[in-house]
């Protein structure tokens, strides 16, 4: 049985997803690979750190995006599936591969997390899908892993660094330590974070990364 969401449940969650999968519903029989229906997959964590931000609400505006359209789009029902990827890369590049293979998905959406966004982005490049990223933020993806038939609708590690430390180095003072997650996105962050550190005369004191999940900083 699916868990009823309220409103509560669905914001922050959802802003970026429904946006995007407006656009995305717009573009995607450009690549539809089945002819009954256009079948759209939402990856994220449904249980772990980030189902907040990238679960059952991600889930829910997808649907609510499809409802906009009439639920059909040039005659073609619109199907909304999603799966938890668990937050690992490997998981999730497997669900891909059994989306596509079997399933049939036409494109993938949310993807939360920047080390599953990389490695399933690099799955659908080449398989020719569409991907829409709404939960990672990695430089990487719109770098070294960007690909032609991916969007990234969210602030990425570059804009996030940038805002804070020139902000910060204007009015407060300028040494900085870095806290940061060991994966893609805590790895992308630090190297941001460290150039714009030095681009505005700051110092960096030094460095520590941190596993997913933990609540321990001490």
């Amino acid at each position: 049985m699916e868990e009823e969401l309220n409103d509560r449940d669905i914001y922050p969650a959802g802003v970026a997803t429904a946006a995007s999968l407006s656009v995305l519903i717009g573009v995607v029989p450009s690549y539809a690979h089945v002819s009954d229906d256009v079948k759209i997959g939402v990856l994220g964590d449904e249980s772990g750190p980030f189902s907040d931000s990238g679960g059952l609400g991600a889930i829910q505006v997808a649907r609510m995006a499809a409802e906009d359209f009439g639920g059909k789009i040039l005659g073609k029902p619109i199907q909304i599936i999603h799966a938890d990827h668990l937050n690992k890369p490997d998981n999730a590049v497997n669900i891909a591969r059994q989306w596509i293979d079997v399933e049939k998905v036409d494109a993938f959406l949310n993807l939360i997390l920047s080390p599953v966004a990389i490695a399933v982005q690099g799955l659908v490049d080449s398989r020719k899908r569409t991907v829409m990223v709404t939960g990672a933020s990695s430089t990487e993806l719109n770098g070294k892993f960007c690909s032609r038939y991916a969007s990234h609708w969210l602030e990425d590690s570059y804009t996030l660094t940038a805002a804070v430390i020139k902000a910060s180095n204007r009015e407060k003072g300028k040494k900085w330590f870095f806290i940061t997650l060991d994966n893609a996105f805590g790895l992308a962050v630090l190297k941001d974070g460290e150039r714009m550190v030095k681009e505005t005369g700051g110092t960096i004191v030094g460095s520590v990364r941190h596993p997913l999940g933990s609540g321990d900083m001490s």
